[in-house]
């Protein structure tokens, strides 16, 4: 197995990283082998890889693998994306550009941190899979493998949470960690999506929204294992080649293309047909609405770009592919947030009727009526603090966690308490079936700020 920084492996393994064959023999055929620790984690990485190539075959093919003993010291690793750490411990790391004497990406774990966590060598082996396949889906911007997901398997064994690009486990590490996005910060820390709203000060028309758009109704995920169900995204590297974006209805409220949107982008089934892409490298969200195939490129009735390292707004009154004028993609529930156990921003959702008026962040109205007792876009809502948890698990608990902290923004009108969330057939329903129980009188709104009419 290679090590980052040598010009040669420095311990024999009896495979090659791929594990395809004997490099020769070890010793005599009589003399029995004994391996040591480290090759025997060397031997268990190598499983792993030749695991995942039964999945991603090809696409892995240019990473290489390598272990070290133990990390080195880096205070910055926290907040590089490709980093998988346990109690602010580097477990393992992808390095897009390589390290000296191996070409990049590389991905590196480290030995004696994994050793530490684990003590069969079965559930080691385990963990090690997880920690290589996390990172491999990091670089390549995919979900992990189908067929069972390993960091699931993995979190009973350390029992604490692994996850890239955070240094999650203790309460205190995962709220100072920032939430991230295509290997991004999702926007800065003092950005509204962030904004923590557990003390945030009641807003007067609470109650009379929360009637509006009823007390007895429940929270409705709107995604879930039916691929026709949520909003899916698309993330592209930073050298996407941009196309042509003919805007067909709001062009004069519409960012400017060209935008990296591939051919083969996931489009939003049903009606609006939304397209949302994530660039790594320039930390930009790309988002068309009524989107279609148009040549080498595409029509859309609206599209918006927004930089995640920016707090920037809409100019007043422009919509964008979401009528609030706020961004999609930030506030979706997302698979990879339920794998590492938490959610750091407040989430999106909807409402059949909403007044003439919006609250910054949002920057649009679409409403029906001048009445102050609908609530306008842009509205917060958080779970109250009263609201019990106890008996919810699994992705429905962190979801209902998030909602007590960060709250949940009125982006557009459609049904009443319908929850957006990423399209990916690996959700449980009968786990997200679970937030179908708290009804519309556990929610409360927040003041956020004035309504601009």
């Amino acid at each position: 197995m290679r090590r980052p920084g040598d010009s040669r492996p420095q311990r024999r393994s009896s495979r090659d990283r791929r594990g395809r064959g004997v490099r020769g023999m070890l010793a005599a055929p009589a003399v029995p082998l004994t391996r040591t620790r480290a090759e025997r984690f060397d031997d268990l990485v190598l499983d792993a890889v030749e695991e995942l190539e039964r999945h991603w075959s090809s696409d892995i093919a240019g990473i290489e693998f390598a272990v070290e003993d133990v990390p080195p010291a880096d205070p910055r690793a926290e907040f590089d994306p490709g980093v998988v750490m346990d109690r602010g411990v580097l477990l393992g790391r992808l390095f897009r550009e390589g390290v000296p004497g191996m070409e990049g990406p590389v991905i590196v774990l480290y030995r004696r941190p994994v050793e530490a966590r684990t003590s069969a060598t079965e559930d080691r082996g385990e963990v090690v899979f997880a920690l290589v396949a996390e990172l491999a889906a990091e670089y390549l911007g995919r979900d992990l493998p189908r067929g069972g997901d390993p960091m699931r398997r993995t979190l009973a064994l350390l029992g604490t949470l692994l996850i890239v690009g955070t240094t999650a486990s203790a309460p205190s590490a995962v709220a100072a960690t920032a939430p991230r996005l295509a290997g991004c910060a999702l926007f800065p820390a003092s950005n509204p999506w962030r904004q923590d709203v557990s003390k945030a000060k009641l807003n007067p028309r609470s109650a009379a929204w929360v009637r509006s758009i009823g007390r007895f109704d429940h929270l409705h995920p709107d995604f879930g294992s039916d691929p026709s169900y949520g909003i899916p995204y698309t993330v592209v590297p930073a050298t996407q080649k941009k196309v042509k974006i003919s805007f067909t209805a709001y062009g004069d409220e519409s960012d400017r293309g060209p935008y990296p949107v591939p051919r083969k982008a996931k489009v939003e089934a049903g009606g609006d047909r939304h397209v949302l892409v994530a660039q790594r490298g320039t930390c930009k969200v790309y988002e068309l609405y009524n989107a279609r195939r148009s040549g080498t490129g595409w029509k859309a009735d609206a599209g918006a770009v927004f930089d995640l390292r920016s707090n920037k707004l809409r100019p007043a009154g422009w919509t964008s592919a979401d009528a609030a004028g706020l961004p999609i993609l930030p506030g979706l529930v997302r698979p990879d947030e339920i794998r590492a156990g938490v959610i750091r921003h407040a989430l999106r959702f909807t409402v059949s009727r909403t007044s003439k008026g919006y609250i910054s962040p949002a920057r649009h109205q679409a409403g029906s009526t001048t009445s102050l007792k609908v609530p306008p876009m842009g509205a917060r809502f958080r779970l109250k603090a009263s609201f019990s948890l106890k008996g919810y698990h699994g992705a429905s608990l962190i979801i209902l966690k998030a909602l007590k902290k960060y709250g949940m923004i009125v982006a557009d009108n459609g049904s009443d308490w319908f929850l957006s969330g990423a399209t990916w057939s690996g959700w449980n329903d009968d786990d997200l079936n679970q937030l179908k129980k708290v009804p519309g009188s556990a929610f409360e709104a927040v003041r956020t700020g004035a309504v601009r009419r």
